[in-house]
């Protein structure tokens, strides 16, 4: 009987652990070009259904954060800093609140995320990511997996400032330094040069590559991100008819971007 009873005492602590955290990502600030305004809407939904299956955390979705923005008179607000993430999360009731900023400037993206603790009222960690803005969906792919271990709390401050640069991923594996071998292969026997040479000829092969490169879709992922928003506005506003114009488009300008799939589907006709 007393074995039971220490087993049951050692098993509560870790079940009260096991519960998931919850979270709320509200809407980022635009620091800077007046045009991505709506952006923050697009940004907001496509971080929260990333971190949505996320193990250890359960998100609000996004029409309870418009309750609560409505019911604080914040709905319209442009800027929402530290206390006011604070006040939204006591309103809805949820562990951690996401909130942060975007700038753009001459093409380039920047994109700051923290997290603030509703217990506390302090910011526990963030995450901080630079590219350009043809990176944007890879950015924000980026901070959805990195912002789950910080508002779980998984130990490492390191996420606090953690800066990344999607924008230079392609083109540093281009340079090779594979001239040496050549050079020593025509030493040992000259005479049998003129034997690969007349079967190097008739390799008309290479060209086939550039024919199936080219048939590439070009996305554009900021454009497709803002006709995502604008799509969301019009739902807020029971808009259908724009709502699903401007989702389709979303579609046609990034068919990878599967929030606003899922956005047009929940239209009723």
């Amino acid at each position: 009987m007393r074995l039971a009873l220490l087993l049951l005492a050692l098993l509560l602590p870790a079940t009260a652990a096991a519960r998931d955290v919850t979270a709320a990502i509200v809407y980022f600030n635009n620091e800077g070009n007046d045009e991505l305004k709506m952006l923050r809407l697009g940004l907001a939904e496509m971080l929260i259904v990333g971190v949505a299956n996320a193990e250890g955390v359960t998100v609000v979705e996004r029409s309870r954060i418009n309750e609560v923005l409505a019911e604080l008179e914040l709905q319209s607000s442009d800027a929402i800093d530290q206390s006011t993430a604070v006040a939204v999360g006591r309103g809805l009731a949820v562990d951690k609140v996401v909130f942060g900023g975007y700038l753009e400037v001459l093409g380039q993206f920047v994109v700051t995320a923290r997290v603030v603790d509703i217990e506390t009222g302090k910011v526990d960690g963030g995450s901080k990511l630079a590219g350009t803005v043809a990176d944007f969906s890879s950015m924000v792919d980026q901070l959805a997996a990195e912002l789950p271990p910080v508002l779980r709390g998984d130990g490492d401050d390191g996420a606090n400032g953690t800066t990344g640069g999607t924008g230079s991923t392609g083109s540093t594996g281009v340079t090779r330094g594979s001239s040496d071998p050549p050079a020593t292969t025509p030493t040992p026997a000259p005479s049998a040069t003129p034997e690969p040479t007349a079967e190097a000829t008739p390799a008309p092969t290479a060209e086939p590559t550039p024919t199936e490169a080219a048939p590439a879709t070009p996305t554009d992922p900021m454009g497709a991100a803002l006709a995502f928003s604008e799509g969301l506005d019009y739902l807020d506003r029971k808009d259908l008819k724009r709502a699903r114009e401007s989702l389709r488009r979303a579609i046609d300008l990034d068919p990878s971007l599967d929030p606003a799939r899922t956005a047009l589907a929940g239209i009723n006709i």
